[in-house]
């Protein structure tokens, strides 16, 4: 559905908190998409983001006597991928995750301290307003009710910390051109599709001062669908594909074309994915 007054394209009826995170809480869910696998195209997205996350965090004082850059909070980390990157780069990390197998991932794997639990239910008091970062990666869409999360993210940040996060743009590209065969439109899993009007929208009305909001990358199993037109009904084809595709991605030609094209994307304003940075005041 879309709303007639803001715009928001969002899945009617609305599922309960429990329901909506039955597929993505799941063991098996990390394990189908491979969201463990250290790639270089993953870490090149990775790099990208704390390199934005610190033009942003550069300006602002950081704490007396302290020896990193500053407190990062992760929402929905899953298996701990980008945390151990941030910690490597010099943050104090940890996570919030509703899956038990990513938690332990995360904690077995990378040594990681990473709660179970959903945001709202978990007790984050002693780091009530202390947090310098909290980032939330292709999180935003799986939320029943984003704007109660936004607003506990907000309290829990520092005055002048960064929130960064990545959501799918309902305007970009392939969606566009595959409309409801494109693999974005989950209504078990994503319950709400943001465009970048939309998205600004919901961080102002929850306290942010936006800072920039901009589209990049093209969802590769999109692409599959459209280049080999094949069904979204043939989801084994469809995936072995994806396996295949992005595993030719890893090479040093295939990450600099990467990001010629999403020069471009952004240039052009087509991305399939949003990805928004905003300050508290």
């Amino acid at each position: 559905m879309r709303c007639r007054a803001c715009g928001l394209i969002y899945v009617n009826p609305r599922l309960t908190e429990e329901a909506s995170q039955t597929e993505y809480a799941s063991d098996d869910y990390y394990q189908q998409r491979e969201i463990a696998q250290e790639s270089p195209f993953r870490q090149l997205l990775v790099q990208t983001d704390l390199r934005q996350i610190q033009e942003y965090h550069r300006d602002v004082p950081e704490p007396a006597l302290s020896e990193t850059k500053g407190r990062l909070l992760d929402v929905g980390c899953g298996t701990g991928f980008f945390l151990s990157f941030a910690r490597r780069a010099g943050w104090t990390v940890s996570g919030v995750e509703i899956s038990k197998i990513a938690v332990r991932f995360a904690r077995e794997r990378y040594g990681l301290s990473v709660k179970c639990g959903s945001l709202a239910e978990l007790d984050l008091s002693d780091g009530e307003r202390s947090y310098d970062v909290i980032t939330l990666w292709d999180v935003l869409e799986h939320l029943p009710e984003p704007r109660t999360d936004l607003k506990i993210i907000h309290r829990l940040l520092r005055p002048k910390g960064i929130l960064a996060l990545s959501t799918p743009n309902v305007e970009g590209l392939t969606l566009r051109l595959l409309g409801k065969r494109s693999r974005v439109f989950s209504p078990d899993e994503h319950l709400a599709y943001y465009s970048k009007q939309t998205l600004t929208d919901l961080l102002k009305s929850c306290g942010f001062r936006i800072l920039r909001v901009q589209t990049q990358n093209l969802y590769l199993h999109n692409l599959i669908i459209l280049l080999t037109r094949q069904s979204e009904k043939q989801p084994c084809l469809v995936q072995s594909r994806y396996h295949h595709a992005y595993q030719r991605l890893q090479g040093r030609m295939a990450l600099r074309f990467m990001r010629v094209v999403n020069r471009g994307l952004r240039l052009a304003d087509v991305g399939d994915s949003l990805i928004a940075f905003a300050r508290k005041p």
